[in-house]
């Protein structure tokens, strides 16, 4: 009978036992991490989240688009923060011409235009003066405004309405709405805004657009969303607008 080889000739040799605290640990180490990163998720991104839509209609049925529909909590609450932004200058036009921003959201201006401008705001809400060279866009370049570094984004601090104008191309014309709220969103060609991953609680909708003339108690509404809840608003216009601003050209030459 052929003998049965030992273990020590067939397999290599096994490694010397560790004790069960020595195993256990890297155990209770990875359970540790994944229990943190699992509330880490948790903290930040909602399990179930609200939702809001808005179909807009101006008074003669047609959908408004480009409208900003935002959600003010009225709950006390810790807001993300704000997310950065750009207007950009194209095409002898400002890109786009409605921008919401949350408040202390910062907004660089680069241009990629084949020509210069010279973007100034006189609002309330935000006072700067630019001037942009053509072809620009590098986040460390020069700009002219007054008392700010160069190359540095202009940050919105005061909710409100920053009207943008170029004093080379006086038929450009951009709006950057400030809101205190990350929850906004813009309607599209269809006039429907979609507010995603609202957290539950309490909150102000508001509608703006600059060409709306309604009452602002008519664009305005309370509501109070569940953890998983929907909201439908279906807001038809009833003042006249106000003349559209294409931005389009009066000339060319520059």
């Amino acid at each position: 009978m052929t003998p049965t080889p030992s273990r020590s000739a067939t397999a290599p040799p096994r490694p010397p036992a560790r004790g069960a605290a020595s195993l256990a640990a890297p155990a209770r180490a990875g359970v540790l991490a994944a229990s943190l990163l699992a509330a880490s998720f948790l903290a930040t991104s909602p399990l179930v989240a609200a939702h809001i839509e808005l179909r807009l209609q101006q008074p003669n049925g047609r959908p408004l688009a480009g409208a900003v529909l935002y959600a003010l909590p009225l709950d006390a609450r810790r807001l993300p923060p704000p997310a950065p932004a750009v207007m950009d200058q194209r095409d002898r036009r400002f890109v786009p011409q409605i921008l919401p921003v949350q408040t202390g959201a910062a907004v660089s201006f680069p241009n990629t235009d084949s020509i210069s401008h010279h973007v100034y705001s006189f609002s309330p809400a935000k006072r700067f003066e630019l001037y942009l060279p053509k072809n620009e866009t590098r986040s460390d370049r020069g700009r002219a405004e007054r008392g700010r570094g160069p190359g540095s984004p202009i940050v919105f601090d005061h909710p409100g309405v920053a009207a943008l104008g170029c004093n080379i191309h006086d038929w450009m014309l951009a709006y950057i709405l400030v809101v205190d709220t990350p929850w906004f969103a813009k309607a599209d060609e269809q006039g429907k805004a979609v507010l995603a991953e609202l957290p539950a609680g309490r909150y102000r909708l508001v509608v703006w657009h600059p060409r709306i003339t309604d009452a602002e108690a008519t664009l305005r509404r309370e509501v109070r969303l569940a953890a998983d809840g929907a909201e439908s608003w279906e807001l038809q216009l009833r003042a006249p607008l106000l003349p559209a601003r294409d931005q389009e050209p009066g000339f060319k030459d520059y």
